[in-house]
């Protein structure tokens, strides 16, 4: 006997080795090493609307690695992520 987990819906099942082979590819044994990071957990946030708050754009620019005065406006925090890209 084999435990299997649903990928979509996490549902977990003991099932026999021939009932095992006949499920789909979403059905994946519950100590199965977890899957890969993709890249996109690694991508950059998406960049604000240009109408966006100052804390948005701060939350971007700290995310982007974009350094800026502790007493910048939107605006000048736009330009140094524009200087920047």
């Amino acid at each position: 006997m084999i435990r299997l987990r649903n990928t979509s819906t996490g549902v977990v099942v003991r099932v026999d080795d021939a009932t095992a082979t006949r499920l789909g590819a979403d059905w994946q044994p519950v100590d199965a090493p977890p899957a890969p990071v993709t890249a996109e957990a690694d991508a950059e946030p998406a960049r604000p609307k240009g109408n966006a708050s100052r804390a948005a754009w701060a939350a971007y620019a700290d995310a982007v690695g974009v350094s800026y005065g502790q007493d910048a406006t939107r605006n000048e925090i736009k330009a140094a992520v524009a200087a920047t890209s």
